[in-house]
């Protein structure tokens, strides 16, 4: 049994007209009770373990009316610098919690984002932002073995772009896109580790008869294979989805044409040693989930 609870205290400040920030902490507590009722040798005992959590935020627009650097000029008066700070965390497994006491129970995170964001032009919306993560070392899952081993403290960076387009009052564009950097502190490779991914999607939608579509673009780029092999690469994607729904009143009948160009791609995908029956020894070698093929999906939706 697993169970947690965690407080949270938030505050708003705006010091000046310019510039405002939030800022909160939760303390988060966990409680573990593991106790083996399948007649077979494994970790039984209990354990508690609490983390800080802070985070805060400021905005600074600079350019507005009245701050010290005013501009007159769409672009600069609507844009806004951010500065973000979070911590997080990540449960390891509760068997691997009482088993092993002095392993990390509730691994932290810290991150930090600073970025800045406009309205280059009347409905034209644009935010760039650079973070960067870092991970105490945590337990990770070994799917050969079956069992968990401890994992090396990582460091991950990142740049990432948000963008909105409002073409017409009926039609928008939205798109992200997201490049980052991922490797332990020991300098290994974070294998599968997302390097670049991308997001689109263009709506239109007709708001007397209720009609809406959508035509929507995901990518996923190549990934390291290995922690200590920069040539292995695990296969990028790209799917488009085409969706189309109706709505009257409470009730909304929506369409999904998923993987519209019918394109081969892997869900999942992993690259480690294995072996078939008749070979003399493992060889390493892809392993992956195939991606759903060009598939049609109905759903009805009422809303009470």
């Amino acid at each position: 049994m697993e169970y947690s609870i965690a407080p949270l205290v938030q505050a708003e400040w705006k010091p000046l007209p310019w510039v405002r920030s939030l800022m909160g902490f939760r303390a988060e507590r966990f409680s573990f009770d593991v106790r083996n009722r399948g007649g077979t040798e494994g970790p039984e005992g209990r354990d508690v373990d609490w983390i800080g959590l802070p985070n805060a935020s400021f905005v600074i627009a600079a350019f507005t009316p009245g701050a010290p650097l005013e501009s007159s000029l769409p672009a600069l008066r609507d844009t806004e610098l951010f500065l973000n700070y979070g911590r997080g965390f990540h449960s390891n497994d509760a068997h691997d919690v009482v088993a092993n006491p002095r392993e990390p129970t509730l691994p932290g995170a810290s991150g930090y984002e600073v970025g800045i964001r406009t309205q280059l032009a009347e409905g034209v919306e644009l935010a760039v932002s650079y973070w960067w993560l870092n991970l105490e070392r945590e337990l990770v899952f070994v799917g050969d073995a079956g069992g968990t081993e401890v994992s090396p403290a990582s460091k991950r960076r990142g740049i990432e772009a948000v963008a909105r387009w409002s073409i017409l009052s009926w039609l928008e564009l939205d798109a992200s896109a997201a490049y980052s950097r991922a490797r332990f502190v020991n300098g290994g490779i974070v294998a599968q580790a997302p390097r670049f991914v991308l997001g689109s999607s263009l709506t239109g939608h007709h708001e007397p008869t209720g009609l809406a579509a959508q035509l929507s673009v995901r990518s996923l780029g190549e990934r390291y294979g290995l922690e200590d092999d920069y040539g292995t690469r695990l296969h990028g994607y790209t799917v488009v989805d085409l969706g189309g729904s109706w709505t009257h009143e409470n009730l909304q009948l929506s369409l999904v044409l998923a993987n519209l160009f019918d394109t081969d791609w892997e869900s999942s995908e992993f690259f480690y040693e294995s072996r078939l029956p008749g070979e003399a020894a493992g060889v390493n070698d892809f392993h992956f989930t195939p991606g759903i093929p060009r598939s049609l999906s109905a759903r009805v939706k009422y809303s009470f």
